[in-house]
């Protein structure tokens, strides 16, 4: 491997294709004497199918990209088998590591789409699957886990055997995410051991009875494939265009070393659309900071930092035509940005003229998954205003919200962190307006501040939760940052993995009055005028904006899970 390494840098030191060959060769030789079961193998792999994709990008030879995509295709599977064994240390590090392959291989996929027209559509088909695969997995799988309904075929006996199990599994890889970023203490280290031997005792019996479960009925399969975490296959995806209706479009952004690609997928479709374009995104994020983040009123200096993205959301316009909603997956750079503030300066209009409402997920194969949650059971709502009496409209926005929901808020030294916990699990409608920050270098230990301490992310992903909405009307709510790859961590996907099934989230320290604003208008349509929750949101955007016109007072806010 390592001779075979140093043959290709020969190849690109002098360019003389038999340095290339010789370095496939022994990369051929490598993988062959590499034990199947062996950690190396997909590395031993993604080497190759990197050679030989320097050797077609020389001959240009179809039978040469077709023996890239398989060799990157092999590694590919042999990473998925690995991902649903290992501990979540080593999700998170496989996310890490292996981002570049993914990209390589959409690209190659792309390639044989332009390349072989005949196999055009099955490769733009693949192209989106490894997109979406590659996002997420490890909060796809922990959503999944939470309650789903099962489908008759499973016996009552496997369903509750399932539950005890997947409780058992969830509760020890919740506890080993939540310890992530922070040093561990002498009694976790010396448990660690009898952790996992848990663990994989737990998973053995599970992967048995799943494969049971699998076998009885086609439904019994798809649910077994939601609750395991599976990647997404193109008929997963294509079943959930065709479940959201003609109205709504999926979009998929992913960022490869040929550009940032846009991936658009309607009902009856029988492949996605692509639309590809030249992004600078360190740019367009230092831009970003300065003109909405740093956002001085004083300053009157105009907003710059969307006009590279309109080009990529002009050419996607064509394909939404009678579209009235948009659910979108970003990815890197892409989740700290409002979709919603470019895509109307890109002008994507509803049929009737109107600002197309945009929903944001981490993943895509995460709605099938919020989707199928148990409506709850009526617990009401919980609003909570001003801990730190320091917030004049954030109280204000928490007795109008209250008003509007029908229940006595929490207001001031009334809303305690024991209160909220106490009321959190069996609320409905979940709305928190206070402080909040996003704490950069650590974001588990981002938080929400209460009268008398702070809820962080790690305390909250090991809640369970009923909520259908859950709102938090502060600061930086919605920020996250990679703990490997496009595994985000933060305060949203803490709710999301606790049982939330949609988040309304800020992705910047937001203004108090315009916030408030906002979120009585957002109110008034949910509940007054019947809006879903991405138009009641879209309303109250455009209303907000005649009030106060830049994207730092009006755009913050995202809609992330379920819309209805």
């Amino acid at each position: 491997n390592n001779l075979a390494g140093g043959l290709r840098d020969r190849y690109a030191r002098t360019g003389k294709l038999q340095a290339l060959e010789s370095a496939i060769a022994h990369w051929q030789q490598a993988v062959q004497l590499t034990p199947q079961g062996s950690p190396d193998l997909p590395s031993h792999l993604n080497n190759l199918a990197s050679g030989l994709s320097d050797r077609y990008a020389r001959t240009g030879k179809l039978p040469d990209l077709e023996r890239v995509i398989d060799t990157w295709e092999r590694a590919w599977s042999l990473l998925q088998t690995t991902f649903v064994a290992v501990p979540v240390a080593y999700k998170l590090g496989q996310q890490a590591k292996w981002a570049g392959l993914y990209a390589r291989l959409v690209a190659a996929h792309l390639e044989r789409a332009t390349a072989s027209p005949p196999q055009a559509t099955a490769a733009r088909r693949r192209a989106l699957t490894v997109a979406e695969g590659s996002k997420s997995r490890l909060l796809t799988e922990l959503v999944g886990r939470r309650d789903l309904p099962a489908p008759p075929a499973i016996s009552p006996q496997q369903v509750a055997r399932e539950r005890e199990l997947l409780a058992e599994l969830t509760a020890l890889d919740t506890a080993e995410l939540a310890a992530q970023g922070r040093p561990a203490t002498p009694q976790e280290e010396a448990g660690r051991l009898e952790r996992l031997q848990r663990r994989e005792r737990c998973r053995q019996e599970l992967k048995r009875l799943w494969e049971t479960m699998a076998a009885d009925s086609p439904e019994a399969a798809d649910y077994v494939a939601l609750r395991r975490g599976d990647p997404p296959k193109w008929d997963d995806l294509a079943r959930l265009a065709a479940d959201l209706g003609p109205e709504t479009a999926l979009l998929s952004l992913f960022t490869t070393a040929e550009g940032t690609l846009l991936f658009v997928l309607r009902a009856g479709w029988e492949e996605p659309a692509v639309v590809k374009a030249p992004l600078d995104w360190a740019d367009i994020w230092r831009r970003f900071f300065r003109e909405v983040h740093l956002y001085d009123r004083t300053n009157r200096r105009g907003e710059t930092w969307y006009r590279p993205l309109c080009p990529l959301l002009e050419k996607a316009a064509v394909h939404l035509d009678g579209v009235k909603r948009v659910v979108f997956a970003p990815e890197a750079w892409g989740h700290l940005l409002p979709w919603a503030a470019v895509a109307w300066r890109a002008g994507w209009r509803t049929p009737n003229g109107l600002p197309l409402p945009l929903v944001t997920l981490p993943a895509l194969g995460l709605l099938p998954r919020l989707r199928r949650r148990p409506a709850g059971k009526g617990g009401g709502a919980l609003v909570a205003g001003n801990p730190l009496g320091d917030l004049k409209y954030a109280e204000v926005e928490a007795l109008e919200a209250a008003k509007m929901l029908g229940v006595n808020p929490l207001i001031g030294p009334q809303a305690t962190k024991k209160v909220v916990l106490e009321r959190l699990s069996e609320a409905s409608i979940v709305h928190l307006a206070t402080h909040a920050y996003f704490a950069a270098g650590s974001p588990l230990d981002s938080g929400i501040l209460l009268a008398d301490g702070v809820l962080t992310a790690r305390e909250a992903m090991s809640r369970r939760l009923q909520a259908d909405l859950l709102v938090l009307s502060a600061c930086q709510t919605g920020m996250a940052m990679a703990l490997g790859g496009d595994e985000l961590a933060g305060l949203a996907q803490a709710f999301l993995q606790a049982g939330a099934r949609s988040l309304l989230v800020s992705l910047w320290a937001v203004d108090d009055p315009a916030t408030a604003a906002l979120m009585t208008a957002f109110y008034h349509a949910r509940l007054e005028a019947k809006a879903d929750k991405a138009d009641a949101l879209s309303w109250a955007m455009a209303e907000t904006r005649q009030r106060w016109p830049h994207t730092y007072y009006w755009g913050a806010f995202t809609l992330v899970g379920d819309w209805r």
